[in-house]
């Protein structure tokens, strides 16, 4: 979070180029030497293996350097001088075999009859040439001053010059040797402040020792060439002269890491790479090579293979050894569990570089990264390797483009690096465009969520958490409620009478009818209980504990992401309790003959409605603290002439009694005011009827324990396989009901082989049909600050008079939820959340058509496969046009359209670019909470999952009822409608089952 203005001088910016292109070459030429051995032409010319493998290294070592250097020459221009020094080197190393080694000999290149004194005078002249070359580019780039790595003011780490030398001009001998200097270490300005810590300086002494090593290495490699008795072992002298030029390369660097460890730690990456690559490359060559060639060694003539095992343990032994201890020195003085060593930098850099408040930040990258970290170890989600795997992606993702690691760039061209390839990607095909923006969104997510959620934050841009904003309240009383956890539950094997799996909206309520009709219900939730009273005011903490993948769950592609409750109570807790009914046109559509023939009786499903709400108390929130953007919403449709007639606007209706507006639906309501399953269901259920209603919460239902109908009947669930707190159980029980959410019940069908070719009953299209309320927000700007944040979050609702497939939702958000749907990149995205307080946001909700497909990750977690179709994007452009028009009548200064390249709207005339703006699904942020269908109702079974009883298609007892049976979605939120087809399948349930 510094100076992000790029003021290289163009002399350092040649030096960066040559030094890109260098180690670029030499990073594709180790394994082209590693291959000569193996296959081609001049495999004979190769044969000497060990030293083959040590020339790659060679290669590979200085080339990682080079784009070391490259990356932040204003504090490692002593690399440049390594890669200097190195190749003179093996400038001198060749000359000096000419003059003293036996160098007649021929050299097989296949095609082309030479000699090795032919190749050592091409390696003099390549070598000779790159040195001075460096040579040229190092001395004006040192004369420029610190911006472009010089020593004065420190800048490469060297003391300031005051006698006015390097500001005239000096030479570019004197410049040389005054840039030795630059050897002493400069701050790096991602470390930590203090004295090393006892295993950065375990590592020092390790680097002296490799030093060593290496200067031993490099004179027995020339000692080799010049000694008669060990000459023929030695006779491919320019790979000789590679391997000890690869020693010295080695020497330096571990010179200069031990040196300042604090400083130079990254270092001991190209270190690494020098050492790992020749052991590598030995052990590709023993299957190849004619292990019983002899190697003498003054009268004893073992065979090659000693050499290559004596350099695979040597090489091995030492890598292995100082990523050891430099993994112990990363996570000792970054104070890391969770994270490698590698991904923690990743989340540095990006912290560095994406939060950009122009030195008005108020969260150091430090402490950003750690808050991460804490954040990744707490969450339970199956997926959270995705998230380290994208940080190492982003890590390494600059060495396809010949930069070093992210982390190891400097600001300015670090930022330039991500501005090209992420903002203003090239127009790459799909396939290849994705993984790239995939890494670099998922990175300012991360970023975000560290930043915006510590409080030190929260004043900067106007935001202050409900515990502070003068409203006494008192916080929710203990439930009455009975969750058995995972150390209560004793013995391997429950019994039930019926099994509901999942407590959330449709498993909490047709538990509580089955009570009701007489049936004894075990009731297992995968997520954990937590009681109201311990939810808290920290939103990244709350996510990772309420949510089943915490921000995990995502499409396939990581664009799409689906936020699903996985706690008791499912996502009724940690959603914002809007209640509506699906509209007749849609429960038409569900029972056209014509199309999904779902046979629902609307009647009862009228009644079911009518008797959920109210046991929830749904009711218009018109007593409740409200979002006061709300107010410009309904004076924004009036004003632009879409309320009352095409719009329909007012407070929505929801569970919700007496609320504060905490704003804090999302993460779970501390106060007891939503009535939700966690809240009101599940409590009244084993308060109504005693004894009849067990919880287990913890319990990962596997698979759905099956058997196939006798003599062609139907086939029978005969109980479920679980592990509950890290253990594998069992439960027998008569009748098994699926509630788990529409992915997750898609899941469990699947791994359980029901639907499938070879399945106990008949084909199912399980897991397709999957459909979605997508949302996409417009942020508008207003003249004075309204304070969304504090008051329901959801508060008001626009209904188009005729059906159009979309609504509007007014919400707000605490700050880590703004800052991920806020618009923006670097410091445009910073200024706007420091709008926080004057910003209205509006959703548009819009149902997709049924193309998206729950399927089997390799992981074992679900795999959502969605994108969405053309008509599905144009509907919810026409709804953000709509939507757009009635903010800029609501008096917005600007608004935003959530987008990768970042769209602003300042006039309601600029309102026409939205549809183009939202045809490519790559371009506009989507999301949703509302996953609907997967296994839906239908008579058919070729058309749906479940029939009208709500029973899979082809068993007597096995029951799926929550959002996965719809059989298209419904554009309005679902939670009520979930509800009440729970209610109405209950007495089919009851009835049918056994």
């Amino acid at each position: 979070m510094g100076n992000r203005s790029d003021a290289t001088p163009p002399a350092a910016r040649q030096l960066r180029a040559g030094l890109r292109v260098l180690g670029a070459l030499l990073l594709i030429g180790a394994p082209l030497c590693v291959l000569g051995a193996l296959v081609g032409p001049a495999r004979g010319f190769f044969a000497a293996q060990p030293f083959v493998a040590g020339a790659a290294g060679k290669a590979a070592l200085l080339g990682a350097t080079a784009l070391y250097a490259a990356g932040d020459l204003r504090r490692r221009l002593a690399l440049a001088l390594v890669v200097l020094v190195a190749h003179a080197a093996s400038v001198a190393l060749a000359l000096l075999a000419l003059a003293a080694a036996a160098t007649g000999g021929a050299a097989d290149l296949g095609p082309l009859d030479t000699t090795v004194a032919t190749v050592l005078w091409a390696l003099v002249a390549l070598d000779g040439a790159i040195a001075l070359a460096l040579g040229l580019l190092i001395a004006p780039a040192w004369r420029a001053g610190p911006a472009a790595g010089g020593a004065r003011g420190g800048a490469a780490g060297g003391p300031a010059r005051d006698d006015g030398e390097t500001g005239r001009g000096a030479s570019g001998g004197r410049a040389l040797i005054a840039a030795a200097s630059a050897l002493a270490a400069a701050p790096d300005p991602l470390a930590p402040p203090g004295p090393p810590t006892a295993a950065e300086r375990r590592v020092g002494r390790l680097c002296r020792a490799l030093a060593g090593v290496a200067a031993l290495a490099a004179a027995s490699c020339v000692a080799g060439f010049l000694l008669h008795g060990t000459r023929d072992a030695f006779a491919q002298l320019p790979f000789v002269v590679g391997t000890a030029v690869l020693a010295v390369g080695v020497g330096l660097l571990a010179a200069l890491v031990a040196r300042d460890v604090r400083a130079n730690l990254p270092l001991t990456g190209p270190l690494a790479v020098g050492l790992l690559v020749p052991a590598v490359a030995a052990l590709a060559f023993l299957p190849f090579t004619d292990l019983d060639r002899p190697f003498p060694l003054f009268g004893w003539e073992p065979g090659v293979w000693l050499a290559l095992v004596v350099l695979i343990a040597v090489a091995g032994a030492l890598a292995a050894a100082l990523l050891r201890a430099v993994g112990t020195a990363w996570r000792a003085r970054e104070r890391i569990v969770h994270l490698a060593p590698l991904q923690q930098r990743a989340l540095l850099a990006l912290a560095d570089t994406l939060i950009d408040g122009r030195h008005e930040e108020r969260v150091p990258p430090r402490d950003v990264a750690a808050n991460v970290e804490g954040y990744l170890g707490a969450i339970r989600a199956k997926r959270a390797w995705g998230h380290r795997t994208v940080l190492t992606a982003l890590e390494l993702r600059p060495l396809l483009a010949a930069w070093p690691p992210l982390s190891q760039i400097e600001p300015a061209a670090r930022r330039a690096f991500l501005e090209r390839r992420f903002l203003h990607p090239p127009p790459w095909p799909r396939f290849a465009k994705n993984p790239t923006q995939v890494t670099i969104r998922v990175g300012q997510q991360l970023s975000f969520a560290g930043y915006y959620n510590d409080p030190r934050s929260w004043r900067s841009i106007g935001y202050v958490p409900f515990s502070r904003r003068g409203r006494p309240t008192e916080r929710a009383a203990p439930l009455r409620l009975e969750v058995e956890l995972p150390d209560a539950v004793e013995g391997d094997l429950l019994r039930a009478d019926v099994c509901v799996v999942g407590s959330g909206a449709g498993g909490a309520i047709v538990a509580y009818e089955l009570a009701r009709a007489g049936r004894d219900v075990l009731l297992l939730e995968r997520g954990p209980y937590v009681q109201p009273h311990e939810f808290s005011e920290d939103e990244v903490a709350m996510i990772g504990r309420l949510y089943g993948d915490g921000i995990m769950q995502q499409s396939r592609d990581f664009r799409f992401t689906i936020q699903q409750g996985g706690c008791v109570g499912g996502s009724t807790t940690v959603n914002n309790a809007v209640c509506s009914r699906a509209p007749d046109a849609a429960l038409a559509r569900w029972n056209d003959p014509a199309r999904h023939d779902a046979r629902i009786d609307l009647g009862r499903l009228a009644d079911s409605y009518a008797d959920v709400e109210r046991f929830l108390g749904v009711h218009t929130q018109d007593d409740a603290v409200l979002n006061r953007s709300g107010e410009r919403f309904l004076a924004g449709a009036e004003a632009s002439g879409l309320a009352p007639d095409r719009l329909e606007v007012g407070v929505v209706r929801a569970n919700v009694a007496d609320c504060v507006g905490c704003g804090y639906c999302n993460i779970g309501c501390a106060y007891g005011r939503k009535l939700s399953m966690l809240d009101r269901t599940l409590p009244r259920a084993q308060a109504d009827f005693p004894g009849r209603v067990r919880i287990v919460a913890e319990c990962d239902v596997e698979r759905i324990v099956t058997r196939r109908g006798r003599h062609g009947g139907p086939a029978r669930a005969v109980g479920l396989r679980a592990r509950l707190g890290g253990r594998a159980i069992g439960i027998v029980c008569e009748d098994v009901v699926i509630a788990a959410g529409a992915i997750a019940s898609s899941h469990l069908l699947l791994r359980s082989g029901i639907g499938g070719r070879f399945g106990p009953g008949p084909r199912l299209p399980v897991g397709r049909g999957l459909g979605f309320n997508i949302g996409a927000p417009l942020t508008a700007e207003l003249p004075d600050a309204v304070n969304a944040y504090d008051g329901l979050q959801i508060s008001h609702h626009g209904l188009p008079r005729r059906e159009s497939g979309y609504v509007f939702e007014t919400w707000s958000n605490p700050p880590v939820a703004q800052a991920l749907a806020m618009p923006g990149w670097f410091e445009r995205h910073f200024e706007n959340m420091r709008c926080y307080d004057r910003l209205m946001a509006v959703g548009v909700i819009s149902g997709t058509a049924g193309n998206a497909r729950v399927r089997r990750a390799l992981t074992g977690g679900a795999d959502v496969d969605y994108r969405p179709l053309p008509e599905d994007l144009r509907r919810l452009g026409r709804g953000l046009q709509q939507l757009g028009r009635l903010l800029f009548a609501a008096g917005a200064k600007r608004v935003m359209l959530n987008t990768w390249g970042y769209d602003e709207l300042r006039s309601p005339a600029e309102l026409s670019r939205i549809p183009r703006l939202v045809d490519d699904p790559d371009y506009v942020t989507l999301g949703t909470g509302h996953p609907q269908g997967g296994n839906a109702i239908a008579a058919d079974p070729r058309r749906g999952v479940v029939d009208e009883r709500f029973a899979v298609h082809g068993f007597a007892n096995l029951h799926v009822c929550d959002a996965s049976v719809f059989p298209a979605t419904i554009t309005v939120n679902p939670q009520l409608t979930v509800m009440a087809l729970a209610h109405y399948a209950a007495p089919l349930i009851a009835a049918g089952g056994g």
